[in-house]
């Protein structure tokens, strides 16, 4: 099991009234460990606008060779969900296929209850790129967010190199 942030961010106005799937994205891992994420207003962040957030740059090409250490993540993989209502307990995990074949996955990790508000941002960063048996070709990556009994998916592809 892998460490992993799951991180509220400030309201932003909303008309929404559900739990919402957002981006899903890859991104090499940054210069200096745990400059990523980084949320406008946050001390550590204090050149980005409040309201703003730094990431990694999404890619859609990911190359086994900018892996140094086989077998052990090289990168991220985040996503956001927006939960404007939804209370209980949180559950996040994600699997990334070729094919049917498997070749990084988490299993659902269990987090203290949330409280949903009008506009609530959650953004939950994984490590990325701990792939077993993966060839060149396109992988598809599905992340899954439950709180409380409502679950929402998401999927982005990426092309290995």
């Amino acid at each position: 099991m892998h460490t992993i942030q799951v991180v509220p961010h400030a309201n932003i106005p909303s008309v929404s009234t559900a739990l919402n799937q957002g981006i899903v994205a890859v991104a090499y891992n940054p210069p200096v460990a745990g400059d990523w994420p980084c949320f406008g207003g946050d001390a550590d962040c204090s050149s980005t606008p409040n309201g703003g957030m730094v990431m990694g740059t999404p890619i859609q090409n990911w190359s086994l060779a900018n892996c140094s250490v086989k077998g052990s993540p090289c990168g991220q993989l985040f996503w956001t969900f927006e939960d404007d209502t939804t209370d209980g307990d949180l559950t996040v995990s994600f699997t990334v296929k070729q094919g049917k074949t498997t070749i990084q996955s988490e299993k659902p990790q269990h987090y203290s209850p949330i409280t949903g508000s009008p506009g609530a941002i959650w953004v939950i960063d994984f490590p990325f790129g701990e792939f077993k048996g993966a060839a060149v070709g396109p992988a598809t990556i599905t992340v899954s967010t439950t709180v409380g009994t409502t679950k929402i998916t998401g999927k982005t592809t990426v092309n290995i190199e």
